[in-house]
């Protein structure tokens, strides 16, 4: 009987970072607390499941094994250990990855070049772009707590009701009106031109009479809202300003490599916690909405950063709670905010609803003015977002010429080709029938001739991953056998010996028994973990492994399935390997080549006797 492997999760070097080193991190951390941080799961089983990061779906394919300490989605095929994890998700390359968990496991790395300054033409790294704007952040917080120049700041975060401990909750900052104060303050503190650049906090200018480039801070009078992403870094700023000068009312940092608007909610990481208790989430329009509410509070609320709603926000909060709930001004803009939202939501995977505000409140004035108590029942009397555009449309046209009525009426029966359920659409045309008095089975007919409304100008398309789990090869049958056996553990090292690496036709199956081969070579002994340490590493081979690992298989007789596999992968690549001899023949006949005729006809005989005998070992003549 063949027993399951043990031994230590071992690396191999990555980057100059000594395998010991990668093996104590792996050993401190927990990937369950890790993806925690930005997926919202749920014990089931001996694993734990959720809604997949990498790519939208419905179902929790998601899998994360704490005795393993990997993950898997079933859905798309990403998967890996911790350290990938973090790559992935906030698109890392290996050493910083590393770093950042050596960080949280408080392993010291050794002494490197990565934090030094960036010369210009070079790329800044995450962790010092991260580092470069907590300077900035610690600068902007200073001058609005301290300095002469943040006293016109503080002013209006009293008028604004904003407490000083939401004022120190939320990081809020002031940058002053100099051309230079910042970034001179900066490169006091070693950042140079590039990173200040880089950052998105200086902006460059040409001196058209002397040919120079010149700088100047991209804030300037302006109150300064930290933006920051799901573990609390500082990304991104958004100013507001604080008099009439000219410029924009608000103004956020440029997008970078590290920062996109469409991607980012200001005050998701605080409000993380609370959506998921709640499993809803309030989206509402601007800084001090969040803060307003939050303060209240309602502390399960976010906001997008002046930008549309995109399908990135919703697959962000889709990963947290079930619902959204709209909360935009009660205004034309706030209304044709939520009317964009449709074509966003209809594939989002979750349920969109709307609270209308009455016209000229916004969120923070409602709760100010009527209370938390007062807004919770407002929120309670939240509407599907289908049924408020469709309600929107039969309102505007009342009044209206029947030329006007019947594009209305188009508009809100395109609007109905955005849902799926055929009950719930047929329910909607009812109701317009009834408003507006147009008879049913026109409507009906009127609908089934219209084509969906087409996304709106700016309007991003949903998101398709690049591959999904059914679009994903798995190579045969017999193939994906054997190397399950070899990841579970359950193979001798004489038995690994015996696998073929030619015989394995699917690429990284075909990698995963080379890298089985290379490790008996160098090790002389054979444990899965090791094994699984090894093939992590190698991004052909990463997926798989972590499908491989997760995924439930039992053997009542691990050794005789062996045996069944490893002779049909012989005789696979032996009839592989006849046929092409057969073809080479045909070719060697009709081009006349005798001694290649015969050379060929020999070998064919001997592969014949291999295949009989179920060897590829050569049989005796």
């Amino acid at each position: 009987m063949l027993t399951a492997q043990g031994g230590r999760h071992v690396a191999f070097p990555r980057k100059g970072i000594p395998p010991e080193i990668l093996q104590h991190i792996r050993e401190r951390i927990d990937i369950v607390e890790i993806v925690s941080r930005y997926v919202s799961l749920k014990k089931a089983g001996q694993h734990f499941k959720g809604l997949c990061p990498f790519h939208t779906e419905k179902t929790p394919s998601f899998t994360v094994s704490p005795s393993r300490q990997l993950f898997h989605c079933f859905g798309c095929g990403q998967g890996g250990d911790a350290i990938a994890f973090v790559m992935r998700h906030e698109r890392m390359d290996f050493l910083e990855a590393v770093r950042e968990l050596a960080q949280l496991a408080q392993v010291a790395l050794p002494e490197s070049q990565e934090l030094q300054n960036v010369p210009a033409g070079h790329e800044i790294g995450r962790e010092r772009y991260v580092q470069v704007l907590d300077l900035a952040q610690t600068w902007f917080c200073q001058q609005l707590e301290t300095s002469s120049n943040g006293h016109t700041a503080r002013r209006y975060l009293e008028s604004r009701a904003i407490t000083p401990e939401s004022i120190r909750a939320y990081g809020l900052g002031f940058a002053p009106g100099g051309w230079h104060d910042l970034s001179r303050y900066l490169q006091r503190q070693g950042v140079t031109a590039a990173e200040l650049e880089q950052c998105g906090l200086i902006v460059k200018k040409a001196d058209g009479s002397r040919g120079e480039v010149q700088f100047y801070d991209r804030f300037r009078s302006r109150l300064i809202f930290p933006i920051t992403d799901l573990r609390g870094r500082v990304i991104a700023f958004g100013g507001r300003v604080l008099d009439d000068a000219s410029g924009p009312k608000y103004l956020n940092s440029p997008e970078t490599a590290f920062f996109q608007k469409g991607r980012c909610l200001f005050g998701l990481d605080r409000a993380r916690e609370a959506i998921i208790e709640v499993d809803c989430a309030l989206l509402v329009e601007g800084y001090f909405d969040v803060i307003g509410l939050s303060q209240a509070g309602i502390r399960h609320v976010c906001a997008p950063l002046g930008t549309a709603v995109t399908e990135e926000h919703l697959s962000l909060l889709r990963r947290f709670a079930s619902k959204v709930v709209f909360v935009f001004d009660g205004d034309a803009a706030g209304l044709r905010a939520v009317m964009r939202t449709l074509d966003v939501v209809a594939n989002s995977g979750v349920t969109a609803q709307v609270v209308s505000l009455p016209e000229g409140e916004d969120p923070d004035s409602y709760v100010r003015n009527y209370g938390s108590e007062g807004f919770r029942r407002l929120a309670s009397q939240s509407i599907p977002l289908l049924e408020f555009a469709v309600r929107t449309c039969l309102a505007a046209t009342k009044p209206r010429s029947i030329e006007e009525r019947v594009k209305s009426v188009d508009e809100i029966l395109r609007i109905l080709h955005k849902t799926r359920n055929p009950i719930e659409r047929d329910e909607y045309i009812k109701v317009v029938s009834e408003c507006l008095g147009i008879r049913y089975d026109l409507l009906m007919t009127r609908w089934a001739t219209l084509t969906p409304s087409r996304p709106r100008a700016g309007t991003p398309s949903p998101r398709r991953d690049k591959a999904t789990a059914s679009d994903r090869a798995s190579g045969p049958r017999e193939e994906e056998a054997l190397v399950q056996l070899l990841v579970s553990g359950v193979l001798q090292p004489e038995q690994i010996r015996q696998l073929p690496v030619d015989a394995f036709t699917f690429p990284p199956f075909r990698r995963m028994v080379e890298l089985a081969h290379r490790l008996l070579v160098r090790r002389g002994e054979w444990t899965a973990s090791e094994f699984q340490a090894e093939a992590m590493n190698d991004a052909e081979c990463r997926s798989y492994i972590s499908r491989l690992a997760l995924a439930d298989f039992t053997w009542d007789d691990p050794e005789s399935y062996f045996q069944g596999c490893f002779t049909r992968l012989i005789a696979n690549h032996l009839q592989r390997r006849l046929s092409i001899l057969i073809d080479e023949l045909r070719v060697a006949e009709k081009k006349r080549h005798q001694q290649e005729v015969e050379r060929l006809l020999r070998e064919i005989e001997a592969v014949r006797k291999q295949k009989a005998a179920g060897s590829l070992v050569p049989t005796a003549s």
